[in-house]
């Protein structure tokens, strides 16, 4: 029988089907059952932000548990609002 694994927000994942691999940042359910987790790479060379895919649970491989923290999620309101109204 093959051990389930968790997959948690800031866990360092690869996806076993394409290789991509980076910091998971969501979690998502579907009404239709699909479990996924949205997957950003690591920085650029140049510094920029590397692409973030929402992948499979099930294709998923832990690299590394816990690989960023957040230190108090009752203060992780999320980034700026861009499109609200001013």
């Amino acid at each position: 029988m093959s051990k389930q694994v968790t997959i948690e927000l800031g866990d360092e994942v690869e996806c076993l089907a394409s290789g991509h691999h980076g910091i998971v940042t969501g979690l998502v359910r579907w009404l239709t059952g699909c479990d996924q987790a949205s997957v950003r790479a690591p920085l650029k060379e140049d510094g920029t932000m590397g692409e973030s895919y929402f992948i499979d649970i099930h294709c998923l491989k832990v690299r590394k548990k816990a690989r960023v923290v957040i230190s108090d999620p009752a203060r992780a309101v999320g980034g700026p609002a861009v499109r609200s109204p001013k």
